[in-house]
């Protein structure tokens, strides 16, 4: 099969337009082809499934790492609660640890807790202690509960994908005296963007196509 057979026929490509763009020292041929769009809205899909699955694990991360860390927080409390203490909540310490903790997200995600609101936490929730130190666990669990909330899930290596509308690709071919062809180049625009100089992968798609 000749390159120029495998362009028309190839199943991937809306329409073909062939162009004799000779000069007096080449002869040379254009071929400019349009993809379909039901083969890039495939290819977006097929993407966007992967991505959006990588996604999904790192918001399951995320959710289950806030839940270790409040429930760090609970058996701290308990550690510390007396009888009269009241039991504490998800939505309790959630709202404690947006209120007496701070968190910086430079290059190393920091966050600290007010230690002393928490010490006063005996006052409020009749916890034992009887010295400063003694809230230092609890207002570190309930940094720990602030520097979850903070983390955004990530695709790492990864930009999410963008569906593209349009798709053409130019080819440029040099057809010798002996009537053999070689391809002088391959170029590509998408969604109407500057033209750029393509791979010869494509090639080897067309002809699997």
């Amino acid at each position: 099969m000749t390159i120029g057979t495998a362009i028309d026929s190839c199943k991937g490509f809306g329409k073909v337009v062939w162009s004799d763009v000779s000069t007096k020292e080449q002869k040379l041929v254009d071929a400019v082809v349009s993809v379909k769009k039901d083969v890039l809205k495939a290819e977006f899909d097929e993407k966007n499934a992967k991505y959006q699955e990588v996604l999904q694990r790192s918001k399951d991360k995320v959710q289950k790492n806030i839940k270790d860390n409040i429930q760090y927080v609970i058996n701290e409390y308990n550690a510390q609660k007396s009888d009269t203490s009241p039991q504490i909540s998800e939505k309790e310490i959630i709202e404690l640890a947006n209120k007496y903790c701070t968190y910086n997200d430079g290059f190393i995600a920091i966050s600290n807790c007010d230690k002393e609101a928490v010490f006063g936490l005996k006052d409020t929730h009749a916890l034992k202690y009887t010295h400063f130190w003694q809230a230092v666990n609890l207002a570190n669990r309930l940094s720990g509960v602030k520097r979850a909330l903070e983390q955004q899930p990530k695709v790492l290596f990864q930009d999410e994908p963008k569906e593209v509308k349009s798709r053409e690709y130019k080819f440029n071919f040099v057809i010798n005296t002996d009537k053999t062809v070689n391809i002088k180049g391959v170029f590509l625009s998408q969604d109407r963007a500057k033209v750029k100089r393509s791979g010869l992968d494509i090639l080897s798609k067309i002809y699997k196509r």
